[in-house]
């Protein structure tokens, strides 16, 4: 039986369809995997931020990024076990041109530059190969801008760039906070070149933390009755939990360029007070003697373990990150003491047990 007139047209668009359609899958070009080269990458932060890297499909890609680390070879805690899945070069920023890094990435994070020098090497061998620089810097650069009694630290507040005055002064006073300005501008000064995105956290807190802060706070309230200075007890801290910060940079990697490129972002959680962290960490090891704690002139030299305690008479520690929140970056842990808590039981299982 022939097939009526009416529907041989439909019928042989169908076919021409079932037959083309297999041609144009084959011809058309896979979705490349974003290439990322991380820096450093395997300490507190930066193995977080790779292992959220490993696990995760962006936005703009389907495909798992395909990630290079480059670090001198030393591992902290499991970052070994854990950064399996990213190649591993190791090399010394010092000696960049005997890196074997060949081919472009569409980003660079860096969480290793401690020196000028490491940004200006960095950013020259890998000029016209590297879409989006990310450098994570630190919200200790805000301590030149110091009087500031009220209100938050927003990213205008740094004294980026300035030299004179009083900012100026107290940037020579602090060494450390000098020497990461002195990064950020250095990094700004390429953007010509590159388009550099700066991530300020504040005190980063979590598993696996090497600066061991936190750890004295839980030695503390386990073996004596905290003495701390007059006023100390409602000095306001501001804490943001490693995860967070990994999620911040993946979101800034993503984030549409004109929005970021350029541009300095805070990253915090909400503020506590100090006696609310040891009040939290006093729940968490089971330490009751917190609720007597001594109040002094000077207090025990523990209360000055972050800076935020030791400058509270004339410098108020607290970033403001609504520039980054207006974007739509919501932090991984929004209870700053649950990430108290989560970091505090790290420390009781890991760094100090108990017999």
């Amino acid at each position: 039986q022939r097939m009526p007139w009416r529907t041989r047209p439909a019928f042989a668009a169908w076919l021409l369809v079932v037959l083309i359609a297999p041609l144009c899958t084959a011809v058309m070009p896979q979705e490349r995997a974003p290439t990322v080269l991380v820096l450093g990458g395997n300490g507190f932060i930066g193995a977080e931020f790779v292992v959220e890297l490993l696990e995760s499909s962006g936005q703009h890609s389907q495909r798992r990024p395909d990630v290079t680390v480059v670090n001198r070879g030393n591992h902290y805690w499991d970052s070994a076990q854990r950064l399996q899945g990213a190649r591993i070069v190791h090399c010394d920023r010092d000696r960049w041109a005997k890196c074997d890094l060949p081919g472009a990435y569409d980003y660079a994070v860096d969480f290793s530059a401690n020196e000028r020098r490491h940004v200006t090497s960095t950013l020259e061998a890998l000029s016209g190969r590297v879409g989006r620089y990310l450098l994570v810097s630190t919200g200790a650069v805000y301590i030149p801008s110091a009087p500031v009694i009220f209100g938050s630290l927003h990213e205008d507040d740094c004294a980026l760039g300035q030299r004179s005055g009083l900012r100026g002064w107290l940037r020579e006073l602090d060494g450390y906070a000098k020497r990461k300005l002195e990064i950020e501008e250095e990094a700004m000064s390429f953007s010509d070149n590159v388009s550099v995105v700066i991530l300020r956290p504040s005190y980063v807190i979590g598993s696996r933390d090497s600066t061991h802060r936190l750890a004295l706070y839980n030695l503390w309230v386990r073996l004596e009755r905290p003495r701390l200075p007059w006023g100390a007890s409602q000095v306001l801290l501001s804490f943001v939990d490693a995860k967070s910060v990994a999620s911040a940079l993946m979101f800034l990697m993503e984030a549409p360029l004109p929005s970021v490129a350029g541009e300095a972002f805070n990253v915090a959680l909400p503020p506590v007070t100090f006696g609310e962290v040891l009040a939290e960490i006093a729940r968490t090891v089971g330490a009751e003697n917190l609720a007597t704690v001594s109040i002094e002139l000077l207090g025990s030299p523990l209360a000055y373990v972050y800076d935020a305690v030791k400058f509270a008479a004339v410098f108020r520690f607290v970033l403001d990150c609504s520039k980054l929140r207006k974007l739509g970056w919501q932090p991984t842990t929004p209870d700053t003491l649950k990430a108290v808590s989560e970091a505090a039981r790290f420390v009781e299982a890991e760094i100090l047990p108990r017999p």
